[in-house]
């Protein structure tokens, strides 16, 4: 019922956000006298920006498919009709890092989905198949560390997010194990590290949050604070689908395919911890699903 409800609020934000975009362009959509110039002509509905209506909509596709993957009839007609609407309007807002997000975590759903059907306990395979991808990503990261002044990882990289990455991976080498604190970087103006480390950069000093989630997590709380973050948020929700119970059309592979999202999205955004961000919604709400179900 919680994800069913959690669909219908998406499905009709996002109905209010395509008339918006028709009846009020000017408030729908970004204008040229938007401070990000990247930005212009993309949808943002009844969002301030085009980046939290994608999560949105990404959230919403995924649950679409899940619903389309159940149902038969015009319910799985008037779903898949859902679907195709929520993804014209992820197109729209032009949030290329949700639209690339979604794609993958929709097809490890279905696939999860249809491995189920032939073989219902699968724990081991779930978890294998997991801790593989998280050991993969490890080694990625470990290489995006060392070799962050290379010519792949520049100031303008990721649409200006190298410059920022960057320079918290400079700052966080005398702050390795316990970070400068939580929430002292961000949103603090001249107070932040970032000016007075880097010059007064007004780009660095304004910055509301990293554009990855690790990242300031690693810079914050430093390698410990990063380890509890991530075995909590990652590892032990982990463990929690896969000792929760198939039935009930194996929700828990939703619930691992929302948190999934997120994790993902936190590789270019920062969402969870923050405040009533969407990401944190997600994963809340999807964990509180995913620990309703019979273990």
């Amino acid at each position: 019922i919680i994800m069913m409800r959690l669909r219908q609020v998406i499905f009709i934000l996002s109905l209010i956000s395509s008339f918006v975009v028709i009846l009020f362009p000017s408030l729908g959509i970004h204008q040229l006298d938007d401070p990000e110039t990247s930005v212009v002509g993309n949808w943002r509905g009844v969002f301030y920006h085009k980046n939290i209506f994608g999560s949105v909509l990404a959230a919403g596709v995924i649950l679409t498919i899940y619903s389309t993957c159940f149902s038969i009839g015009y319910r799985r007609n008037y779903y898949l009709a859902q679907t195709l609407f929520l993804i014209y309007l992820l197109i729209m807002s032009g949030s290329k890092t949700s639209t690339g997000i979604l794609i993958l975590c929709g097809l490890i759903m279905v696939a999860l989905l249809k491995i189920s059907l032939f073989r219902d306990n699968n724990k081991k395979f779930f978890l294998f198949s997991v801790f593989i991808v998280i050991f993969v990503g490890l080694i990625v990261a470990l290489i995006f560390i060392q070799q962050s002044s290379n010519e792949w990882l520049t100031d303008d990289s990721f649409t200006g997010r190298g410059l920022i990455w960057i320079s918290l991976l400079s700052m966080v080498e005398d702050h390795w194990w316990t970070g400068f604190g939580f929430q002292s970087i961000f949103q603090i103006g001249v107070k932040s590290p970032l000016d007075y480390v880097f010059g007064g950069n007004l780009f660095l000093t304004t910055l509301s949050h990293s554009h990855n989630l690790y990242i300031e997590m690693l810079v914050s709380m430093g390698v410990i604070g990063l380890s509890i973050f991530i075995f909590v948020i990652i590892i032990y929700p982990i463990f929690q689908v896969a000792n929760a119970n198939g039935t009930k059309r194996n929700i828990r592979y939703l619930c691992f395919t929302l948190m999934l999202f997120t994790w993902l999205h936190g590789l270019l955004e920062v969402g969870v911890f923050d405040r009533d961000r969407i990401d944190w919604v997600i994963f809340l709400t999807a964990f509180s699903v995913l620990q309703r179900i019979q273990r």
